[in-house]
């Protein structure tokens, strides 16, 4: 029986500092609060759709370190198969997040044992490929390694959802191998050259990746919500962002594309899909840290249902 969800992406070891505002170039500053987390976008898009009921297996790259050890024992508590993290001599991967206080963050990431991930380490994945219904991708590992995992996805008729973060130079035509397409503004701008900043823009950026990757795409927006558009449909949907007050940003995407699969697993269209997600982004924005703030499948469902 199809009933998995795997996951093929990034651990880091993410380190959060709370400021008033952002440093100027050059200008050093006192952070007001530090904490640490497992963090990293395949981690914690597997740790989401765990935390709504999901079986999930993450497949990825720690190093041989401690930081490695306390990811994946902070994976497997949250209920993810951790079987097929592979150990690297380099070290782990490292997030630095430096949140403001209205939850606006910036993001740096040491790549680490991510990319040092392999084609070989990927051979093991089809003991569970064929209960595998969908598979979640991103671009925090080599690309050559995610346009492998399209083709095996193919070769064992499995779903793929990739999220195109951060942007990397990525052929059309692996593109057009998932079923799923998912871009923030940012990453809009890197594969159309144009940001969408309005309503109507995001709808135009969405007709132009769908013209362009022949697959249905989602594009968020952060506060603003997100628009949606199927392949084979005539008009985008917009799906508005719940007026959560935001303390921490971090992870709100992530949690978004694990609330959405969650949806699909469940026969629910795109659409609904990400409304669905959305409640689970609203809940993610209300506490620090990506992982340890994601709801579980009472709290995601309390907010649908008021939709």
């Amino acid at each position: 029986m199809k009933d998995k969800i795997l996951t093929v992406g990034s651990l880091n070891y993410d380190i959060f500092l709370t400021v008033s505002r952002f440093p100027e170039e050059g200008e050093s500053m006192i952070a007001e609060e530090a904490s640490f987390s497992s963090g990293g976008k395949g981690a914690n898009q597997a740790v989401q759709a765990a935390r709504l009921g999901l079986e999930v297996y993450l497949a990825g790259a720690v190093g041989k370190d401690g930081n490695g050890k306390y990811l994946k024992e902070t994976v497997a508590g949250y209920n993810v198969n951790t079987a097929y993290i592979a150990e690297k001599d380099v070290p782990t991967g490292l997030g630095v997040v430096t949140t403001r206080r209205d939850g606006a963050v910036k993001i740096t990431v040491l790549k680490g044992a991510n990319f040092a991930l392999e084609k070989a380490d990927l051979e093991p994945l089809r003991e569970i490929l064929p209960e595998v219904s969908w598979m979640i991708l991103q671009m925090e590992i080599p690309t050559e390694i995610d346009e492998a995992l399209l083709d095996m996805a193919a070769e064992y008729d499995c779903k793929v959802v990739l999220n195109a973060a951060p942007p990397a130079p990525f052929s059309d035509e692996a593109f057009r191998k998932a079923d799923i397409t998912v871009f923030n503004e940012t990453e809009a701008l890197y594969y159309l050259g144009y940001r969408p900043e309005t309503r109507e823009e995001a709808y135009q950026a969405l007709r132009d990746l769908r013209d362009r990757f022949h697959n249905d795409v989602v594009i968020t927006l952060g506060k603003d919500g997100a628009v949606c558009l199927e392949k084979n449909a005539d008009e985008p949907a917009f799906i508005p962002a719940l007026p959560m007050k935001a303390v921490d940003t971090t992870g709100a995407g992530d949690s978004f594309i694990g609330g959405m699969v969650y949806a699909l697993t469940k026969g629910k269209d795109l659409e609904e899909a990400c409304r669905f997600a959305s409640c689970c982004s609203a809940v993610t924005i209300q506490g620090y840290g990506a992982q340890v703030s994601m709801p579980d499948l009472e709290q995601a469902e309390a907010l649908y249902k008021k939709l």
